[in-house]
Order: C-alpha cells, then structure tokens, then sequence
C-alpha cells in the first residue's frame, strides 16, 4: 500500500508545471486585424529586404522568439509580429529592421512576453 502511495505522489508531482511557457508563433495575432503573410505583394525587392530583416535579426545576441518574428514587408514597410523577450529587445529589434536597407518604414506590433 505505501508503494501504492508513493506512485500516485510521484506521478502527481511529475505532472506539475515547469514554470516554462513557450511562445505560440501561430496564435499571437490570428484575431486581430492587419498584415499578413498573404497581404506581401509578390515583388523582388520585398521579398530581398524581408531576407534582409530576417538575417539582421537572426544574429546572435536575440532571444530565440526574437529570431523567429513574422516579417511582412510590403513596399519597403516592415510589419514586425510575434513576441520577444524584453522591451529591450522589442526596440533593438525594430532598429535593427529600420537600419536594412531598402527599409523605409517599420510598423513594431511586436509583444513583449511576462
């Protein structure tokens, strides 16, 4: 019985949350209006300055949410979506999209996880 009692303790604390929580890329905008993925127009120069974002942001020294941020670039604008790690982070983020070239503009809708 007390091997019994054990069981059930051990298997209700491993059930117990970490504490961690991970950010749902997928989920963070899909209810609110704006730019989308769909919304790019089909462009070379776009899609270069999106790669351009993308590399400048995936530098070392970002958070892995940071890192994987939605970039949408339509006519030079940048729309930056996703979570980030700090306020910090939100604004190093944004500046290191305004200062690609070909960047003429940067809307950050990026949100800071708690």
């Amino acid at each position: 019985m007390k091997l019994f009692a054990a069981l059930v303790v051990l298997l209700a604390a491993s059930g117990c949350d970490k504490g961690e929580t991970r950010a749902d890329n997928t989920k963070n905008n899909a209810d609110k209006p704006g730019v989308t993925a769909q919304d790019q127009p089909e462009n070379e120069s776009d899609r270069e300055i999106t790669q351009r974002v993308r590399t400048a942001v995936g530098k070392d020294g970002f958070s892995i949410n940071a890192r994987n941020v939605k970039i949408i670039t339509s006519n030079g604008r940048v729309t930056l979506r996703g979570p980030v790690a700090s306020d910090k982070e939100k604004t190093d983020v944004a500046a290191a999209a305004q200062q690609t070239a070909g960047v003429t503009a940067v809307d950050n809708q990026l949100e800071v996880n708690k």
